[in-house]
């Protein structure tokens, strides 16, 4: 009997030959078609990352672009999206309005909306302007002695149920 890897790795290898082959008559195919490349879909492997979508040939995000647009001059959100795409920015949904509208109108946002039309303000949000937030000595001690009175309250109550 036969250990069942080896057996594993036996029904690997005849699959992976049947690929070679199927794919190999694909592209017979296809060139009897006309075709000269197979469809995306089998071109690309599946699974996995296929490198970032949604930033421009520079690698710039979205945020970036905005932000560079709007700091010459106030746009409309159709005139900022008009001027992001022509940078090269590709936006995967299929209303990028709202992928734009998260960025104006979001958390924090860095754009001052004058009358329909979006400048970028330059300043950074008040919370992002913050380094690690610290704690008084004085709250440090407060919360040490609440946590402390706890424990002493818990092991009075142990003490009562001997």
């Amino acid at each position: 009997m036969k250990d069942t890897l080896q057996q594993y790795m036996e029904i690997r290898e005849a699959l992976r030959r049947e690929k070679e082959q199927l794919e190999q008559r694909l592209q017979e195919i296809n060139k009897a078609l006309g075709l000269t490349a197979p469809p995306a879909e089998t071109s690309q492997p599946r699974g996995g990352r296929r490198g970032r979508r949604g930033r421009a040939e520079g690698g710039r995000s979205l945020r970036d672009l905005v932000m560079q647009v709007t700091s010459q001059r106030a746009l409309s959100k159709q005139e900022i999206l008009d001027e992001v795409q022509r940078l090269g920015y590709q936006f995967n949904s299929k209303n990028p309005a709202n992928s734009l509208g998260v960025i104006l109108y979001g958390k924090n946002p860095r754009f001052q909306n004058e009358g329909g039309r979006f400048r970028f303000t330059g300043e950074v949000p008040s919370g992002e302007s913050r380094g690690k937030r610290q704690m008084s000595a004085e709250a440090r001690e407060r919360i040490r002695a609440a946590a402390k009175a706890r424990w002493e309250k818990a092991r009075a109550a142990g003490r009562k149920r001997l």
